[in-house]
Formats: C-alpha cells, sequence, structure tokens
C-alpha cells in the first residue's frame, strides 16, 4: 500500500523519532499484531492520521501502535534514506484531490454496472 514509494521486498529500517506530517512510520495493529508501513497524513484531536500512500482507506491509529519513523530502505542491496518532513502543502494537494477523483470514477463505473 506504500507503492511507489515502497515495494514488495523492500528492508525497512525504523528508529525512534520526533514524528511529523509527511513522516513514513511503521505501525502495530494491537488486535492482529501485524506490522504495517503508513505515511502520517494528518493530526487531529491528539491523534495521528495515517494512509498508505497506494491506499484509498485513511486509517487512526493510537499513538502507542507507532514503533517509529522509517528513515532508511534497503531495496535489492542498495540502500536509500527516505526525505523527513515532506512538506504539509504537497500532502494536502495529493489527498484532497486524488482520493475524491479516484472515489468519481468508482461512482461513474458503479452506476453503468447498475
Amino acid at each position: 500500500s506504500m507503492f511507489p514509494e515502497l515495494i514488495e521486498g523492500d528492508l525497512c529500517f525504523v528508529r525512534e523519532d520526533s514524528i511529523s506530517v509527511g513522516d513514513i512510520v511503521s505501525l502495530r495493529n494491537t488486535e492482529t499484531k501485524e506490522i504495517i508501513i503508513h505515511r502520517i497524513i494528518n493530526k487531529k484531536l491528539g491523534k495521528w492520521i495515517t494512509k498508505g500512500d497506494y491506499s484509498l482507506f485513511i486509517d487512526d491509529p493510537n499513538i502507542h501502535e507507532i514503533l517509529g519513523v522509517v528513515f532508511k530502505v534497503n531495496r535489492k542491496g542498495e540502500n536509500f534514506l527516505l526525505q523527513k518532513n515532506i512538506p504539509k502543502s504537497l500532502l494536502s494537494s495529493y489527498y484532497s484531490h486524488k482520493v475524491p477523483r479516484v472515489f468519481r470514477l468508482l461512482f461513474k463505473l458503479l452506476i453503468k454496472i447498475i
């Protein structure tokens, strides 16, 4: 769900760090214990709002689910650092325009099927 930033098989390095909008973080689902990687897209009522870059769904984890910030990725033996603190304007533009357009396209497709 983090494509194209991260792809299947990438090894993510995580560290405890200050968290801000735009960071890619590692989360643990408290019910399933599954570990996932998502991006911080906002903070509301003291909770970090996260979403996979390629996902339509936004989740709202407790701060205790966040394990740390992904700072480095190893892809096929090569390491690269991730940019920290992507400008909020870039994120708000991406998430406010791209997701509704996708829903409009799905709605049009659903109408044609029905």
